[in-house]
């Protein structure tokens, strides 16, 4: 009531519009909050990037500081303990693509193969 004025508005009419604009407000929050990162097992991941199981262990043996190490998560709700993340797995590719693409193998020809000397047959 202002001054001695009231307006009465039906429910219906207004509840869209309010349920609208809360959607909308929502909607921006959560666009700006961080968005989870997958993690994947080992076998995912080896298929993901085409290789074996193995391999991706082997990856994840690598020392520190080696460009092709694989980082992973230590789990304990699970037996097989490592989760790796979306993240690091793409930048895992970008890195080794770009070591890959910088890295010069140069083309050496092969000697040609020596031949065995043939016995006579007496």
């Amino acid at each position: 009531m202002i001054n001695g004025l009231s307006i009465s508005v039906p429910v219906e009419l207004i509840m869209p519009q309010i349920q609208a604009a809360i959607q909308a407000s929502i909607d921006e929050c959560m666009k700006n909050q961080p968005q989870p990162d997958p993690q994947y097992t080992a076998e995912q991941v080896a298929h993901l990037l085409n290789v074996d199981v193995q391999t991706v262990h082997d990856y994840t043996r690598l020392e520190a500081g080696h460009p092709r190490r694989l980082p992973y998560v230590v789990t304990h709700d699970s037996f097989k303990g490592k989760r790796f993340l979306l993240s690091d797995i793409t930048a895992w590719q970008r890195r080794n693509q770009i070591d890959a693409l910088q890295q010069v193998i140069p083309l050496v020809p092969k000697r040609p193969a020596r031949r065995r000397a043939t016995r006579k047959a007496a």
